[in-house]
């Protein structure tokens, strides 16, 4: 099967739907698959978030997910917790003094000791 190359005619009120927010467009030698494109859409979801016209937001399946989350019952179930959580750490304020309680339950010297006190601080924000 030989590659192609496609070229999409859109309306001038359309052309900004080429561009990405880095400034990356179309014109500088993106490679689109377009079985997976999705041209003219007012938003999509990718990788975990919802992007459109307003800005990216995290998915909301994604978030429900971690809501409903059994607390962690040792240092393997935290760390999981915690890449959860942290891959959305760019739209939480403050991720990382928020995460302290949570991240020092993972280390050895201390015991594993999920109490309402280490967590209430970290999690009710």
């Amino acid at each position: 099967m030989k590659d192609a190359y496609y070229q999409v005619e859109l309306d001038e009120e359309s052309r900004d739907l080429t561009t990405f927010s880095d400034g990356v467009s179309l014109e500088r030698g993106v490679k689109l698959n377009l079985k997976k494109c999705q041209i003219g859409q007012k938003e999509i979801k990718f990788l975990g978030h919802i992007i459109s016209k307003d800005g990216c937001i995290p998915s909301p399946d994604n978030i429900s997910a971690i809501q409903e989350m059994k607390p962690p019952n040792n240092v393997k179930e935290t760390r999981r917790f915690l890449g959860m959580c942290g891959f959305y750490r760019k739209h939480i304020k403050d991720y990382a003094k928020i995460a302290v309680p949570l991240t020092n339950l993972l280390k050895e010297k201390e015991p594993f000791l999920w109490t309402q006190k280490i967590v209430n601080p970290a999690l009710n924000r």
